[in-house]
């Protein structure tokens, strides 16, 4: 059985999110020793799912230093994750097809 091909649609949209959550926090890092500097938040994984821009919105909060790196970090386990789940999807149906990886 083929993989279904929107798994790599999804898996673009989890890498494409992924990319977004890591510029607005590495700009929350940035920006993290101005005095008043409200964090961002980024858009939700269901914009990039349907396609739509994703764009950073303003939040009350204050920036967290030690909150942004572990977003940072939980981030880069969520790119790994839509990158491992697009190579392995083409790699099946690299398989599927008889060519070789």
């Amino acid at each position: 059985m083929l993989p279904n091909p929107s798994l790599l649609g999804l898996a673009s949209a989890m890498a494409r999110h992924a990319g977004h959550v890591h510029a607005v926090t590495a700009d929350n890092v940035a920006r993290a020793d101005m005095r008043g500097a409200k964090a961002k938040e980024a858009a939700r994984f269901g914009d990039a799912l349907r396609g739509e821009p994703l764009q950073a919105k303003e939040s009350r909060n204050p920036i967290s230093l030690d909150s942004q790196l572990v977003r940072m970090a939980q981030n880069a386990g969520r790119h790994d994750a839509a990158i491992t789940v697009w190579t392995k999807t083409l790699d099946l149906m690299r398989l599927a097809a008889g060519s070789p990886r």
